[in-house]
């Protein structure tokens, strides 16, 4: 059974999730432990591309996705990249991440090894329309004739 959040929960839920958007969001991360990782982000479309070298700071609890994001919004504001809900529910953040897929907004940057760079590609399974976005309306019509 859902709970419906009265007007006062709302703006309470609201307060709290724009705290944690500028805690990331802050060069400091609220304090946070910074480290720095590489990443090789695969750049392209159908007809080809390649892979290209990124270096970002990152901080305890960033998920690749927020990575991504950060290269978009400081080296490569062109990077194309997929998301919807950042909860793991959607899949449409669906990537290969050192060669094996999953979704960027699930995948902790704690759970990498940092020694070597990050390789984000797309996922292989699907055409590429752009950088990490690929054709994914095959699903669409899959779930139509369902």
């Amino acid at each position: 059974m859902f709970k419906v959040a009265s007007s006062a929960e709302f703006k309470t839920n609201k307060l709290v999730a724009a705290s944690r958007r500028n805690q990331h969001a802050s060069p400091s991360r609220g304090g946070a432990k910074m480290s720095t990782a590489t990443f090789k982000i695969w750049r392209g479309d159908a007809k080809g591309g390649a892979f290209r070298d990124y270096t970002t700071e990152i901080s305890e609890g960033m998920v690749v996705l927020d990575a991504v994001h950060d290269i978009q919004a400081r080296q490569a504001n062109d990077l194309a990249c997929r998301w919807n809900c950042k909860a793991g529910k959607c899949g449409s953040c669906s990537a290969e991440i050192n060669g094996i897929p999953k979704l960027l907004c699930m995948t902790r940057m704690s759970d990498l090894s940092l020694d070597k760079p990050v390789t984000v590609e797309p996922m292989k399974a699907f055409p590429v329309l752009k950088d990490l976005v690929t054709d994914v309306s095959w699903n669409f019509r899959v779930k139509k004739k369902i």
